[in-house]
């Protein structure tokens, strides 16, 4: 038996800010969820996970590997954005 693994690439996409944004996290989200809907809702999973890693080596990790996401975030919703550079303050803050 044959089968096929989408993983949602045809290698000739076109960039979107809904890009940025993982498979896994936009499968948990309404079908009819908006592009605003779901960047303010994986900015808000982001500030979260940055209270789970111990150091903050992991932290700065964490937050590189999702900026191409923040800068259209920035662009979308800036307030919430801002949101997010606040919690990063404030956690390494509370590493430091």
């Amino acid at each position: 038996m044959s089968f096929v693994i989408d993983t949602g690439s045809t290698g000739d996409s076109v960039f979107t800010p809904e890009s940025t944004i993982p498979d896994w996290f936009q499968d948990q989200l309404p079908a009819d969820a908006t592009v605003e809907k779901k960047m303010h809702d994986f900015a808000y999973h982001i500030i979260g996970a940055m209270q789970n890693p111990k150091t903050f080596e992991a932290v700065r990790k964490h937050i590189c590997r999702d900026w191409s996401f923040l800068r259209q975030l920035a662009l979308i919703h800036p307030e919430v954005f801002d949101e997010v550079l606040c919690a990063y303050g404030e956690r390494w803050q509370e590493l430091h």
